[in-house]
């Protein structure tokens, strides 16, 4: 798909890197190092895949990373950029539901991490059958969320939750 993304999208083959993101409200300090080497290691390490972080779109944004890792920080991207670079990564890790949504409305997984209980990351999640493998509000499963996220290989979408909240709808409204 191209949205007219711009130059910074050619330069990234379909399916070939993961796009992070995390809200500065979600993580503590304490978490980033641990958080950053099971990035590393699951992702640029293990599986030869880009790392394309969204850094510094708003200041509610805090980089995973430190300078020399071996990912692609991409900054202050406009919404076309941002929405190519979603519909085609592998994969989105992060804390943001709206990142999450776009990925998977393509057909790509997606997984967050939230430190706070939230009724919307849970309701999609929850909906999609999902939310063991792909959602948790613990940085300490960054790992098992990221290996979830990269090791699924069929397309999830949207369709099975709008299809379970039709069915819900025609439940109720009988």
């Amino acid at each position: 798909l191209d949205f007219g993304g711009g130059e910074v999208t050619k330069e990234f083959q379909p399916n070939s890197y993961l796009v992070v993101n995390v809200n500065t409200t979600t993580i503590d300090d304490a978490d980033i190092p641990q958080v950053r080497r099971s990035i590393l290691d699951a992702v640029a390490r293990k599986r030869g895949l880009k790392i394309v972080e969204f850094a510094q779109m708003s200041g509610r944004h805090k980089s995973l990373f430190q300078d020399g890792d071996p990912i692609i920080r991409l900054s202050n991207l406009n919404l076309k950029t941002q929405l190519n670079l979603l519909l085609n990564c592998r994969a989105y890790f992060g804390s943001s539901l709206h990142c999450a949504i776009t990925a998977l409305s393509n057909g790509k997984a997606a997984g967050l991490i939230h430190k706070k209980p939230l009724t919307k990351f849970q309701d999609l999640f929850g909906q999609l059958m999902l939310i063991d493998k792909f959602f948790s509000s613990d940085w300490n499963d960054a790992d098992c969320i990221i290996n979830n996220v990269l090791d699924f290989e069929k397309g999830i979408g949207l369709k099975l939750y709008a299809n379970y909240m039709r069915s819900q709808f025609d439940v109720r409204m009988d």
